[in-house]
Parts: structure tokens; sequence; C-alpha cells
């Protein structure tokens, strides 16, 4: 299933770096940087450590993509446009 630590990363606007098995379950992200052997990972963080535009960027990417997917927003708004018109 989808990995809590990993979704809470995304929603606060952190890029992840993490294995297959860490990302399992929330599809492809710009914030998301999967690796597998240890020295891939390794350098993933240390690039991303060293880089703060590309951190920003990542983190941003990591955040709308978790707002446009798991956002209670979307299936909430016409509900709260109904009562709206209602009041």
């Amino acid at each position: 299933g989808m990995k809590v630590k990993t979704l809470e990363a995304m929603a606060s606007g952190v890029p992840v770096v993490t294995t297959a098995a860490g990302a399992e379950g929330i599809g492809p992200s710009d914030g998301v940087l999967v690796r597998e052997r240890p020295e891939e990972l390794a350098a993933a963080a240390v690039e991303l450590l060293a880089d703060e535009g590309a951190r920003r960027e990542r983190g941003a990417a990591a955040r709308s993509d978790f707002l446009r997917r798991y956002s209670p927003r979307p299936a909430t708004e016409p509900l709260v446009e109904l009562y709206r018109r209602m009041a």
C-alpha cells in the first residue's frame, strides 16, 4: 500500500528520495526520486541537498502532486456549492 511517510513529505513540500517500495502506490512525481542501490540513493540525496533550486522545484512538485491526487477538495467542492446556493 501507500507509504504514509512519503505522502507526509509530499504534503509538506519536501522532495523524497526512496526506493520503489517506499514509493509504492504513490504514482510518478517529479518530487519523488526513486533509486534502488544505496549509492544511488545517497547520490540523489546529496544532489538535492547541494542544489537549493532543484530542492525547491522538486518539493513544490511533490506538494502539487499530493494536493492534486489526495486533497479532499475536488470531492467536496460540489457539496459546498450546493450548500452555498441553499443558504
